[in-house]
């Protein structure tokens, strides 16, 4: 079918056309001369010519069908070139983005680390400076452990007077509790503040 129809369209493009209605016979003597053409073979032009024109105009649509299809494609290429374009720079932005804030909480933790270390270094010196000051107050405590057992030695050789008795035996109280260990003058003291 196609290929009569491709027959048909090629006889149709061959064919001469003429719409004139007259046409050039030769004569007797070899000479032309112009007569007029019969109604049927000015329909058959008409035909002719009218064909051709369609065959023309088939041809134009088709050519624009074409150059549509191709315009058509080409706007769908640009399309999905700039949609895998636009992804591609969502897709970065996203990265820069997820760098971005990896890098700031990277910067956050080094920041919480040199604070925490900054606080231990303080609390360090600051139990540096505690022990330091618990040497002095023990080196104090001997001091006046040793003073007072002194004392303690010197009311035993001599006389006490009887008023001031009391007074002594507090004072060995307190001279006895001090030679205690810790811990236990520790509860002897928390007695003492109930009591």
């Amino acid at each position: 079918m196609k290929k009569m129809i491709a027959d048909l369209t090629q006889a149709l493009t061959d064919a001469k056309a003429d719409i004139k209605e007259t046409k050039v016979v030769k004569g007797t003597w070899g000479r032309d001369k112009e007569v007029p053409k019969t109604p049927d073979e000015l329909q058959r032009d008409k035909e002719i010519v009218a064909a051709k024109l369609v065959l023309q105009r088939e041809a134009s649509v088709a050519k624009r069908e074409t150059d549509c299809d191709a315009r058509e494609k080409d706007m769908s290429k640009r399309i999905s070139d700039a949609v895998a374009n636009e992804r591609k720079q969502a897709e970065e932005r996203q990265k820069n983005a997820v760098a971005q804030a990896r890098a700031e909480e990277r910067k956050k933790e080094e920041l919480e680390k040199k604070r925490l270390k900054e606080e231990r270094d303080q609390a360090v010196a600051a139990q540096e400076t505690m022990k330091q000051q618990l040497l002095g107050i023990h080196d104090r405590y001997d001091d006046l452990e040793e003073v007072a057992d002194g004392y303690a030695y010197l009311v035993e050789k001599l006389d006490v007077p009887e008023d001031w008795q009391p007074l002594n035996n507090e004072c060995q109280k307190r001279l006895q509790a001090l030679k205690q260990p810790d811990e236990v003058r520790g509860r002897n003291a928390s007695k003492a503040e109930r009591t």
